[in-house]
């Protein structure tokens, strides 16, 4: 009897674990592990009640005992089983119609520009990417870089990609606090004969491999001219 209180509570910690963690991701992956897990816990549950109902001894109802209790145990096992895969199975379905992106928990960027000088015919800027949450995380490669108007529409075409900076294309580890560092470069205005790109709002970045944008709206004077709109890989220093 022990061992199936030791059961119950082994399977509830873990069904809320797996639960919450799907409830900050919205990961169906884990939402199925947690429901999965919520069988378990009704299962244990069940059991103790069909051991303790099978330990009594017979009576003028019950002439051999209460023993088949524990088929009855299995038996409701195996209905929630059903159950729980019903539930997954729908929950599935709908987000392969409805695809929807996973959060990350404990990890959050913010995007700064920082104004870097300027260069024979090149200004500089230095991208910062900052860890504000409270898990280190890893960037990796060239961040994606565009600007958008005041209405939100996209204004030029994204910067494409350089190795000028610090970043060598290696892993960057963020402990929190930390920021990563990517430099992006445009031509002086009034330097080259290319035109320059209509005044931009909002800077619009993809961190390396992540789907999920940061922006920020100090542009630190950043203009873009002669088509010359260029960004490197981050790096640990900043340039």
């Amino acid at each position: 009897m022990r061992f199936m209180w030791l059961s119950v509570a082994a399977a509830l910690a873990t069904m809320a674990l797996k639960s919450l963690a799907a409830w900050l991701t919205g990961s169906v992956g884990l939402l199925s592990d947690a429901l999965e897990s919520g069988v378990n816990l009704v299962a244990a549950i069940v059991g103790l009640l069909a051991l303790r109902l099978a330990a009594k001894p017979a009576d003028f109802n019950h002439d051999f005992g209460h023993g088949k209790a524990e088929y009855l145990s299995a038996a409701v096992e195996g209905a929630l089983i059903f159950v729980a895969a019903g539930a997954i199975l729908w929950t599935s379905i709908d987000r392969l119609i409805d695809p929807a992106e996973l959060d990350q928990p404990g990890i959050g960027l913010a995007l700064s520009l920082v104004a870097n000088g300027q260069e024979m015919n090149s200004k500089y800027f230095d991208l910062r990417l900052t860890n504000t949450g409270s898990e280190p995380c890893d960037l990796l490669g060239h961040p994606g870089v565009s600007l958008l108007d005041a209405g939100g529409k996209r204004v030029g075409e994204p910067a494409t990609r350089s190795q000028d900076g610090t970043g060598d294309g290696g892993p960057v580890r963020l402990r929190p606090g930390q920021a990563a560092h990517a430099t992006v470069k445009t031509a002086g205005e009034g330097v080259t004969d290319g035109r320059c790109w209509p005044e931009a709002a909002t800077l619009l970045v993809y961190p390396p491999g992540s789907k999920q944008t940061v922006t920020t709206g100090d542009l630190a004077g950043l203009k873009v001219c002669g088509d010359s709109f260029q960004v490197g890989p981050v790096g640990d220093r900043a340039p």
